[in-house]
């Protein structure tokens, strides 16, 4: 209702700034003040219309892309026993829409102030980025999850006052640096990213900080809503896994 409320005043505004503009240019048009009402009306109305038709679109392309998993699903069922090696090599969720992303500087995600831990957790699925698929609830972790359960991994380790920090916990660190690095060069990605200007204003002017670049992406909320649902059907685990050894 609010974004139909919104539709409505722009369209009314871009109605009256035609009128206003008619008048300043002392322009007749022949119609009457009660025609013009009229037109107004029929303006928002079709106008309206075009948003409840792209509305109803954008649901049905929900719909259709809820039935595509439910088939992926089922295909998968019927080819994998998931024992062993017969399992899928990706989580079977079907294709995911194609979004953007403006790499921005957040105030969020910081290494050590009191609102981090819960800001890295918010990333995560319950479950902790963990499937658990076949009639035995096998687990299996997502790539993507993993990826994160690294970076948070070494973000604690940057927390740590650094007399404090542990040989087992830079190993840790070590194998989550090869991952990473692994899996970035498993995918790699080749938009171009101009100079800084926000660090040309510090003398920096040799600087690519990528800050407002808009980059195609893979829409990861449906990840996590799959993970989620995943999680939420499944009964029969209660066991918490980790990307990171112990």
């Amino acid at each position: 209702m609010a974004l139909r409320s919104e539709f409505e005043v722009l369209i009314t505004s871009i109605c009256l700034s035609g009128d206003a503009n008619r008048e300043a240019r002392g322009v007749y048009l022949g119609t009457s003040m009660l025609e013009e009402s009229v037109l107004s009306r029929q303006v928002k109305d079709v106008a309206l219309i075009v948003l409840l038709v792209a509305s109803l679109s954008a649901n049905l392309l929900v719909l259709q892309t809820r039935w595509s998993v439910s088939d992926v699903w089922s295909q998968a069922d019927r080819t994998y026993d998931y024992s062993g090696d017969s399992f899928p090599e990706l989580y079977p969720v079907g294709d995911l829409p194609e979004t953007h992303i403006v790499i921005e500087d957040t105030a969020h995600y910081q290494i050590s102030t009191a609102d981090a831990y819960e800001d890295w957790a918010s990333m995560f699925p319950r479950g902790g980025g963990f499937v658990h698929l076949g009639r035995k609830s096998r687990p299996f972790g997502i790539s993507m999850y993993h990826q994160l359960a690294c970076v948070d991994n070494i973000r604690t380790t940057l927390a740590t006052p650094f007399a404090e920090r542990t040989e087992a916990q830079l190993e840790r660190n070590h194998q989550c640096f090869n991952y990473l690095r692994q899996t970035i060069l498993c995918e790699p990605e080749l938009r171009l990213e101009p100079e800084s200007d926000k660090l040309n204003d510090f003398g920096l002017n040799e600087v690519v900080d990528g800050l407002g670049v808009d980059h195609v992406c893979k829409d990861w909320t449906m990840v996590f809503a799959a993970v989620e649902t995943n999680f939420a059907t499944g009964s029969a685990y209660k066991t918490s896994y980790s990307f990171i050894p112990v």
